[in-house]
């Protein structure tokens, strides 16, 4: 009789879904993917702008760690949240910021460094009704998402629309100066700025301490994605190289693929395998489009030394690797002798072996360890009265989507310290994660199964298709792909209410034949209806509502 409606909220009960949990954001994919079913469309893309300031990219390189907690892998698989985020994501963009919220009590903030960081702390800064302005070292905004990921994964229109997105809010963006050099924070806080977020990122490329390291030939996977990017770089010859294991080393492996090189082989320390303690740290999706489009990987191998010939790198002789990470995960690799050995030819060599901190980019006032990180404190980012510091330059290499949720808890401190407020108020809560699903859902008997549904997936473009241009190779949901794929959702920890009391015939179906036994209907004085029932819920053996 359309008389329940669900919660997702569901304040009373104060869980958060697996898959918000996963999330370094705490995004409420549960209520967004409700909306979405509903065929509320506008009141999802308002629900995740709250939340999250770039899901149009993050849809498509972000590595979806919600996924790997969906409870509806208790079922069949997992949602594809991660799809589902950048079908939202492209809408917000094409619809436009909302009106720019009032900034006439908020305070003058300078985020230095434009990367996903920065920019996190730009926008719920201006959602908050504070004046950001970002200040890039580069001639154009974005970091590294606009210098080294490849345009098959994050087509450059992309991140050009969600920038004018901030600008729409409020941001206000100064490219091609660097604070520290060309502008001091002095300088800054003559103009007006009050507080400062240091976000300089991670981008110093790490080397191989191994016999011919210093041979030409072997770049940084930063600096060749970057030359890439910038056009600089167009073509590449002869056999290419990729050391790491990584999503960077196959960006850059499957860019040399586009460039035109002869081959490309990927040697890394982890193991191929997925799922395993030592397994590769790029996507399964990731390593299946690498070997698609010709790269050749080698698992659980090493680097000994390069071979060289005047100067000239022309060969990766590996060693074998009998682990990468100890039992508490940390790296740690130990090496054996090949029982047979390898020799690969090589002209160009690009090192993937993760990223530093860069302390020449971090302006003077903000202290600094021996690895070039900023010191601060974990919990409010403060570094100094007035100085914040968020993403990669005090944690070191970190994900998109982690550097995002550093942003947030930067904006969020600093504008508490426009405002007098306590910085630390409310930030060490952690919110109870939602049970899993009742064990009668996983009985043999049909009436009690919950309903398998086979997961929508994104659409690849063929390989044949999409060399050797730098085209997205991966395509949004459409419309009815969302809504199919939404459906799957379970919105764990929601819940289901009388929405419509005057509907509801009493008739008790809904106890009949609710599968749990969640649900009791009870004879009750309702002082003003026309049948005098009641509803109430029962208590599943976990002791949730359900």
């Amino acid at each position: 009789m359309d008389v329940f409606r669900l919660d997702t909220v569901a304040p009373d009960r104060a869980e958060r879904s697996p898959c918000s949990v996963a999330c370094p954001l705490g995004v409420d994919q549960r209520t967004y993917h409700h909306l979405i079913r509903a065929d509320r469309l506008e009141d999802a893309l308002d629900e995740l702008r709250l939340n999250h300031p770039m899901p149009a990219i993050t849809g498509r390189v972000c590595p979806h760690p919600c996924e790997t907690e969906c409870t509806r892998q208790q079922i069949d698989t997992a949602v594809n949240i991660n799809a589902l985020e950048q079908f939202l994501g492209d809408r917000l963009l094409a619809a436009g910021p909302p009106p720019a919220p009032d900034t006439s009590g908020g305070g003058r903030v300078a985020v230095i460094g434009s990367g996903p960081a920065g920019l996190a702390a730009a926008y719920f800064l201006a959602l908050a009704g504070h004046r950001p302005t970002v200040f890039e070292k580069d001639e154009h905004p974005g970091g590294l998402l606009r210098s080294a990921v490849p345009a098959f994964r994050l087509p450059d229109g992309v991140l050009d629309a969600q920038l004018e997105y901030y600008r729409g809010l409020g941001v206000e963006f100064r490219a091609g100066l660097r604070v520290g050099d060309d502008l001091t924070l002095e300088d800054l806080r003559a103009e007006g700025f009050e507080v400062f977020i240091a976000a300089t990122g991670a981008s110093a490329a790490l080397g191989l301490v191994v016999p011919g390291a210093e041979a030409e030939g072997i770049v940084g996977a930063m600096d060749f994605l970057t030359s890439v990017k910038s056009g600089e770089l167009r073509e590449v010859d002869g056999n290419v190289v990729v050391v790491g294991g990584g999503s960077v080393a196959l960006d850059a492996a499957r860019t040399a693929v586009r460039l035109g090189a002869a081959h490309v082989d990927v040697v890394c320390l982890e193991m191929l395998e997925p799922g395993l303690k030592d397994s590769m740290l790029a996507l399964n999706e990731e390593i299946e489009d690498a070997m698609a489009e010709g790269c050749i990987i080698h698992p659980s191998k090493g680097v000994g030394s390069f071979k060289l010939e005047d100067g000239r790198v022309t060969a990766v002789s590996c060693v074998e690797c009998l682990s990468v990470r100890d039992e508490d995960g940390r790296f740690s690799p130990e090496y054996g002798d090949c029982s047979m050995p390898l020799e690969i030819p090589a002209a160009t060599v690009i090192l993937a072996i993760g990223q530093a901190a860069d302390a020449r980019l971090v302006p003077a006032a903000f202290a600094v360890d021996a690895r070039g990180l900023i010191l601060c404190d974990e919990l409010t980012r403060e570094v100094a009265p007035g100085l914040f510091a968020a993403g990669d330059a005090v944690s070191g290499p970190a994900t998109v989507v982690e550097a995002l949720a550093a942003g947030r808890r930067a904006a969020l401190t600093a504008g508490r310290c426009l405002a007098g407020d306590d910085l630390a108020a409310d930030l060490g809560e952690q919110q109870e994660r939602t049970a899993d699903l009742p064990e009668v859902k996983r009985s043999a008997r049909a009436v009690d199964r919950m309903t398998e549904a086979e997961r929508v997936d994104r659409e690849v473009v063929p390989p044949d298709r999409r060399l050797p241009g730098f085209d997205q190779t991966v395509l949004p949901l459409g419309d009815r792909e969302a809504l199919t794929e939404a459906d799957r959702c379970l919105t764990c920890g929601s819940v289901s209410t009388i929405a419509y009391l005057d509907d509801c015939q009493v008739c008790r179906l809904c106890q009949h034949y609710c599968p749990t036994k969640a649900i009791a209907v009870s004879e009750g004085a309702l002082l003003g209806s026309l049948h005098s029932w009641g509803v109430g819920m029962l208590q599943d053996a976990g002791g949730g509502a359900r």
